[in-house]
């Protein structure tokens, strides 16, 4: 470093008006730690917020859609449960079947369907549930034991 250098360096520490206009321009632009960790947490909250609305928005443009009306709770998953865009999800529900739609039986389940199952007592009989139901009476048993062996 030579004697100038170093003497413009001392100028510039006591008095900063009496430092070459390069060492003001290079000073002006040396920042602390304090005012890089004030701008930093700025910047991550402006970010936050921005993230937060652009969400929201996402999650509002599929819930309020036409396809979201009849699809409400494929809506509600393509909003909350994944990172899918607003366009795609109402693609994806444009797609899809409105609730309440049933799916297409199978040839099996509609003839099932068609035929009334028949109603079996516990001993195979037809129609056991128009029957009166049975009460076993311990008195009835005994008598009848009695008379066919005699005993009383």
């Amino acid at each position: 470093m030579s004697n100038e250098t170093l003497l413009a360096a001392v100028r510039a520490a006591a008095d900063p008006a009496l430092a070459p206009a390069s060492a003001q321009t290079a000073s002006a632009s040396v920042i602390t730690m304090a005012q890089h960790e004030t701008a930093l947490a700025s910047a991550r909250r402006e970010a936050s917020e921005q993230a937060t609305v652009a969400e929201r928005a996402r999650v509002s443009a599929i819930l309020d859609s036409d396809e979201a009306k009849t699809r409400g709770s494929l809506a509600r998953h393509f909003a909350f449960k994944t990172g899918m865009s607003a366009e795609d999800a109402r693609a994806a529900l444009a797609a899809s079947a409105e609730e309440g739609d049933a799916a297409p039986a199978s040839p099996l389940a509609a003839a099932m369907a068609a035929h009334k199952p028949a109603s079996l007592g516990p001993g195979g009989e037809r129609n056991a549930a128009a029957q009166p139901a049975k009460t076993v009476v311990a008195a009835d048993i005994y008598a009848r034991r009695a008379a066919q062996t005699g005993r009383r």
